[in-house]
């Protein structure tokens, strides 16, 4: 019986310490994959923060053209209306 019992417990151990070892395994397998989607992440991150900057950048010339559109019917329109003022034809 006693040596039932021992016979057991070093079974126990072995079976303790392959789990132990898979379990390592699959925290390290886990550990490079989880690794992989962070990289990934984080190049994707880098693609939309580009992408980002070259749409502000569109967006500023865009902004900057309108302004100029803007300032030069303004200044037609003034002067439209100062002749309109002053009786001239146009």
């Amino acid at each position: 019986m006693r040596q039932d019992l021992t016979q057991q417990i070093v079974e126990s151990r072995q079976h303790a310490e392959q789990l132990n070892r898979e379990t390592r395994q699959h925290a390290e397998q886990l550990n490079r994959e989880t690794r992989i989607l962070v990289e990934d992440l984080h190049h994707q991150i880098q693609l939309v923060a580009e992408g980002v900057t070259t749409v502000n950048e569109k967006l500023d010339r865009f902004h900057d053209e309108v302004e100029a559109k803007i300032l030069g019917i303004d200044s037609r329109v003034m002067r439209l209306e100062a002749q309109r003022r002053s009786g001239s034809d146009v």
